[in-house]
C-alpha cells in the first residue's frame, strides 16, 4: 500500500461516514415526527420502529460506500490519486 493510495481511501472513508452519520441522525429526528402522527397510540413504537430504520440507514449506505471504495484501480501518483478521490466522491 502506497501514500497515493491513502490519499484515496482515509478521505473518502472520512467522508462516507461523516455524511452517513449525518443524514442519518437528520432523518431520525424528522422521521420520528412522521412516526408519531402514525403510531400516534403507541409512543414506544415509534422509537423502536425508528431505531430499526436508522440501523437500516446504516447498513445499507455504510455497506454501499465501502463497496463502491474497493476495486479502484492502480493509483501511481497524487495525481491520480485525487482523481480517483474526486470521481468516487462525485459520481459514484
Amino acid at each position: 500500500m502506497n501514500d497515493a493510495f491513502l490519499l484515496v481511501y482515509l478521505p473518502y472513508a472520512a467522508v462516507a461516514v461523516g455524511l452517513t452519520i449525518w443524514l442519518a441522525r437528520a432523518l431520525s429526528h424528522h422521521g420520528e415526527v412522521f412516526l408519531h402522527t402514525v403510531f400516534e397510540d403507541n409512543p414506544p413504537l415509534v422509537h423502536a420502529v425508528n431505531q430499526l430504520l436508522v440501523i437500516g440507514f446504516y447498513l445499507v449506505n455504510l455497506g454501499w460506500a465501502f463497496l463502491l471504495a474497493k476495486g479502484a484501480g492502480e493509483v501511481a501518483t497524487i495525481k491520480d490519486a485525487v482523481a480517483l478521490l474526486v470521481n468516487k466522491l462525485g459520481i459514484r
